[in-house]
């Protein structure tokens, strides 16, 4: 009860001169005894006597506390490290203030920044919501707009844009339409009126019939008897080589 009221009276000095704030450090759920919270988002550790044995020697060694180093996460929330039975884990800060400041009755499990200031820690500046608030608070929508759209294209840039598609596809699509490839099987359909015809692959029978490749590769495996009412079957004399 001591510390706590030590705690309470504890005063930090403003930017501005002559003002005077009373800081308040909250321990930190689940490493109560080793760290504590104070509602800037600064994570001290707290002084503390550990037991030690040094070659023969046992004795009690005093480690005051200190404030502790904080990072910035990818995502741009700052974290801080905290070890407990040799164990560390990177806490986010924001998550750390909100827990030990900020009620939350309905048990809501997202936190938001309300000035969209992922670095501004201050639990005033803090709330739990739901993930459909967060997502879409102030100007999130807009972020994840241009996110997406990017920076707009100018006419100039669309033209090159444009021609160079074309021109890959007079190299590409267009020259590989029933060209004979190592990497491709031909497969012959037989139409119910007996009708045979050859394709260069799977993909330019589905494209010819408007169909699906997928089915015709199941016909001409005898998975299934025929696909879209034809006989499918692979080209047996395809990838044959004659010698001399």
């Amino acid at each position: 009860m001591q510390d706590e009221m030590n705690d309470l009276q504890e005063v930090y000095t403003d930017p501005n001169p002559g003002d005077l704030v009373r800081v308040v450090r909250k321990p930190i759920k689940g490493y109560e005894g080793y760290y504590k919270v104070d509602q800037f988002g600064r994570v001290f550790s707290d002084d503390r006597v550990i037991h030690v044995f040094d070659n023969g020697r046992e004795y009690d060694k005093f480690i005051p506390g200190k404030q502790m180093k904080q990072t910035m996460h990818s995502h741009g929330y700052k974290t801080v490290a905290l070890t407990k039975d040799g164990n560390t884990k990177q806490m986010y800060v924001h998550r750390l203030v909100a827990q030990a400041f900020i009620d939350n009755p309905n048990n809501l499990p997202f936190i938001n920044h309300k000035d969209e200031d992922k670095t501004n820690n201050f639990a005033d500046n803090l709330e739990w919501c739901t993930n459909k608030y967060n997502v879409n608070y102030g100007k999130a929508k807009e972020r994840r707009r241009k996110k997406i759209i990017g920076v707009p294209h100018t006419e100039e840039h669309k033209r090159k844009i444009s021609e160079s598609v074309k021109e890959y596809y007079k190299t590409h699509a267009s020259k590989n339409i029933g060209r004979v490839s190592e990497k491709r099987k031909s497969v012959i359909g037989v139409w119910p009126d007996g009708e045979e015809r050859k394709f260069a692959s799977l993909h330019e029978a589905a494209a010819t019939i408007g169909g699906r490749y997928e089915n015709i590769c199941a016909a001409c495996h005898g998975r299934r008897k025929t696909a879209y009412g034809i006989v499918w079957r692979f080209d047996c004399s395809y990838g044959e080589r004659k010698d001399g």
